[in-house]
């Protein structure tokens, strides 16, 4: 058996409860590895630059030989069979390499406003222990010199959001029927209406009712240093208001300054306001 649907990004935009909620419809199985990354590093040297922590993740979860892939699916026996790798959506090449698998593949995208993103991935980096920098406007600033190095392609926070750009690569190889694109945020105010959305898409029923009600991969109160945090646990003993102190200046703010929201919205405005003509959808939103 072969995939003939994927779920191809982007990351930090619900796709692991995407993913946990179609697995609920008994004519729709993913492979038994949720992010195999076989089309966008199926030809890539892994030995790249970053701490060991990500580095060996990476190595660990990448299948790179065909026939490993291939495996995945080989037990499947619904009508439709994928997998959801959030790194194809961004990465160079992959969409010519999954049409050369299959020119007919459908294909579901989610996209969110960029800036909040690129920032949500930066949080989830830094909670992984992957992401070293723990000043996200720093981080966003070592892109270039980290890609030039061969740094973790995880890092590339502003990449990964030139949606315009990425879908016109995808609509030069696929039928524009064959790829659904879906946003975060109709996604996160009714889960359950963009899984019929896809049912329709699969040309289904839409009638199956989905179980929606647990979100996953949801970033709780996220810290810099944890070690820190742990001393100022130890200091609440003594004095609880030191203590206090420090877990607000250690703390990661739930969301992205006003002065690095206005930059990442003059470096996407381009992007944004292509991406709107593309579509023919509103995303004036996303400028604000």
């Amino acid at each position: 058996m072969k995939p003939n649907f994927l779920i191809i990004g982007s990351p930090k935009c619900g796709t692991t409860s995407l993913y946990k909620y179609l697995s609920q419809h008994p004519d729709i199985e993913f492979s038994d590895r949720k992010e195999p990354k076989f089309f966008c590093w199926n030809d890539k040297d892994l030995n790249f630059r970053g701490n060991s922590r990500v580095v060996n993740q990476i190595k660990a979860t990448t299948i790179q030989d065909r026939n490993e892939y291939l495996a995945l699916f080989k037990n499947k026996t619904s009508i439709h069979i994928g997998e959801a790798s959030v790194d194809y959506f961004h990465s160079d090449n992959t969409a010519k390499k999954i049409s050369d698998f299959n020119s007919n593949m459908k294909l579901i995208l989610i996209l969110r406003n960029p800036v909040e993103r690129a920032y949500s991935d930066w949080k989830h980096n830094v909670k992984m222990g992957y992401e070293n920098i723990r000043s996200f406007r720093k981080a966003i600033d070592a892109i270039a010199g980290r890609k030039k190095n061969n740094g973790v392609p995880y890092f590339d926070y502003l990449g990964k959001g030139n949606y315009a750009s990425h879908l016109k690569e995808y609509l030069s190889y696929f039928n524009r029927k064959n790829l659904l694109v879906l946003f975060f945020e109709d996604f996160r105010t009714d889960p359950e209406r963009t899984c019929k959305e896809i049912l329709e898409f699969f040309g289904e029923n839409s009638s199956f009712d989905f179980q929606t009600n647990t979100i996953y991969t949801q970033s709780g109160e996220l810290f810099k240093y944890y070690r820190l945090n742990y001393f100022a646990n130890k200091l609440n003993l003594l004095d609880k208001r030191v203590g206090d102190v420090i877990r607000k200046i250690n703390k990661v703010p739930e969301h992205i300054s006003k002065k690095d929201r206005e930059h990442l919205i003059g470096y996407y405005r381009k992007e944004i306001e292509e991406l709107e003509q593309i579509l023919d959808k509103d995303l004036s939103q996303w400028l604000k």
